[in-house]
C-alpha cells in the first residue's frame, strides 16, 4: 500500500500512468493498480488484468463507472511490456510499448478523490494478486506526449531522462 492518495483525477483533469509489466497469470483476473474499494460507493482509479487478456482502465466516482475502456489482447505472451496511459481531458490513449493501441474519447465530472490508499498488484481487499512483475510505475498530472512515451520506453529506466524538444519549446520530463 502507498499511504498517499492518487487524487489528480478530479473533474476530468489530465494525467498519465506509465509502468513495465510482465504477466505470468495465463488468464487470471488481477489488479495492477487500485485506489477504489471493491465494495459499494467506490471512488478512484483501477488498472485491471481481465481474465480475457485485456487491460481494464477504470475511473469510478461514488460507485459509478465514468470511463472504462478495455484494451484487448494486451496480456498474451508472458513477456515484459511497457504500458502508458495518457488522458488530456478529452481523450484517453493506451500505448503498448511505443504503439498507440487505443484512443477512447471521454470526459467526466466528480471528485475523483479515492476512497482507499493505492495498492499495487492486488485489490484493496487483499485479493486478485497480480501473478507477474511490475517495475518503474510513475504518475504525472498531465498527459505525456508521444515523444515522452517513446523516451520512457527506449530508456527502460526513469534515470537520466533526456530533454524533449517539441516545436520551439524545450522542456525536461517532469519526473
Amino acid at each position: 500500500e502507498i499511504p498517499s492518495k492518487f487524487d489528480t483525477l478530479s473533474d476530468g483533469s489530465a494525467f498519465s500512468v506509465s509502468y513495465w509489466v510482465k504477466d505470468d497469470s495465463n488468464g487470471q483476473s488481477s489488479r495492477i493498480m487500485n485506489t477504489a474499494s471493491d465494495s459499494g460507493g467506490n471512488t478512484g482509479f483501477m488498472l485491471a488484468h481481465n481474465s480475457d487478456g485485456s487491460l481494464g482502465i477504470y475511473i469510478l466516482d461514488s460507485g459509478s463507472i465514468k470511463i472504462s475502456p478495455d484494451v484487448s489482447s494486451v496480456f498474451t505472451d508472458n513477456a515484459w511490456h511497457h504500458h502508458t496511459i495518457t488522458y488530456d481531458g478529452s481523450d484517453m490513449n493506451f500505448y503498448l510499448d511505443t504503439s498507440l493501441e487505443q484512443t477512447t474519447s471521454a470526459s467526466w465530472t466528480g471528485s475523483g478523490t479515492p476512497d482507499e490508499d493505492m495498492t499495487l498488484g492486488k485489490r484493496v481487499d487483499n485479493s486478485r494478486y497480480l501473478d507477474g512483475h511490475l517495475d518503474e510505475m510513475s504518475f504525472w498530472d498531465r498527459a505525456l506526449s508521444v515523444e515522452e512515451v517513446t523516451i520512457l520506453y527506449a530508456n527502460k529506466s526513469l534515470q537520466d531522462l533526456p530533454t524533449v524538444t517539441s516545436g520551439t519549446a524545450t522542456s525536461s520530463l517532469g519526473i
